[in-house]
């Protein structure tokens, strides 16, 4: 079973462990996630390269036999069937709560690097085998020193890089600018299956941490009420609040004055207007208008060539 182990910065320049291959180098820090917490493994070559390296054109024998002849690892067998050991493992791991899967002798003890009080028992005690060893964090769950400031202060959550504390769910009831942005939204058209106020907020704190204004929503938002107004939009075909704050269509709004327009600015063609206002062959003649022109021109046909037939 593979398990999270420490790298101590000697290791860069141990005379053995710089004169190998890059491969071999690489074997050798896997060989310690592979090993039980006594820095013994099963010597099987096969199934360590299939665990270890397994998207790598490598010989591995050759490797395990470079790893011995610099002194990194050594092969011994018990009952007839064979281990590793790594050099000095027990000097520089640290688990929490060492324990022992695989039979050791009392001269691999020695190698790996127990202690004498160690020595004639296996390791499944939460005694370490040595000494700490300094830049070095535990593989059993411990804390590292920078997250535990984080769980001592547990009362106030910490404010992460980026400026936006996380909220749960029932934040937005509490954020008075985005309740003004939602009392806009909700104004709109409804979409049935827009999923309400908390994803729309979710998606509010997100655009904040990217940069975006909250007077920037906010105006997107009459911007895209008016024009929901304005084309007669369908509640089914308004965007999901969540999907119009993700999407930034806000922008789309920029540089548009706020608010309701005049009432003589208001468009006037068939997106306002019941289609029985207006003959088919009319109908028909703004839709090819606003297709190809867009909807200002649209606009301006209508108002300029066409009454409205009662």
């Amino acid at each position: 079973m593979a398990r999270i182990r420490s790298q101590h910065p000697g290791q860069w320049t141990d005379e053995h462990f710089v004169s190998m291959s890059p491969f071999a180098r690489l074997l050798t820090l896997a060989l310690r996630n592979e090993a039980d917490d006594q820095g013994i493994f099963e010597w099987k070559p096969v199934t360590l390269k299939m665990r270890l390296l397994p998207a790598d054109n490598v010989d591995i024998q050759a490797l395990l036999e470079e790893l011995i002849s610099n002194e990194q690892v050594t092969s011994y067998e018990v009952d007839g069937r064979k281990y590793g050991a790594i050099r000095n493992f027990c000097r520089f791991q640290r688990p929490k709560k060492p324990n022992s899967v695989h039979p050791i002798t009392d001269e691999i003890r020695t190698y790996v690097g127990m202690t004498e009080s160690d020595a004639g028992t296996t390791r499944t005690s939460s005694a370490p085998c040595s000494e700490p060893v300094g830049n070095q964090f535990g593989t059993g769950g411990e804390n590292a020193p920078q997250m535990k400031e984080v769980v001592s202060s547990s009362n106030t959550p910490p404010t992460p890089p980026g400026g936006v504390r996380k909220r749960n769910k029932a934040d937005w009831k509490s954020d008075q600018t985005f309740l003004r942005w939602w009392e806009v939204w909700k104004a709109s058209p409804k979409n049935p299956n827009d999923p309400g106020p908390a994803a729309a907020h979710a998606a509010w704190l997100k655009a904040i941490g990217r940069g975006v204004t909250a007077e920037q929503m906010l105006h997107g938002a009459q911007s895209a009420k008016q024009r929901f107004a304005d084309q007669d939009t369908p509640p089914d075909k308004v965007p999901h609040s969540q999907t119009w704050l993700n999407g930034d269509r806000w922008s789309a709004f920029e540089g548009e004055d706020e608010g309701v327009r005049p009432e003589e600015e208001r468009p006037s063609n068939l997106m306002v207007r019941k289609q029985r206002d207006y003959p088919p062959e009319v109908i028909d003649r703004l839709r090819e208008i606003k297709r190809i022109d867009g909807m200002d021109a649209a606009d301006d046909y209508a108002r300029g060539h066409l009454e409205p037939v009662g």
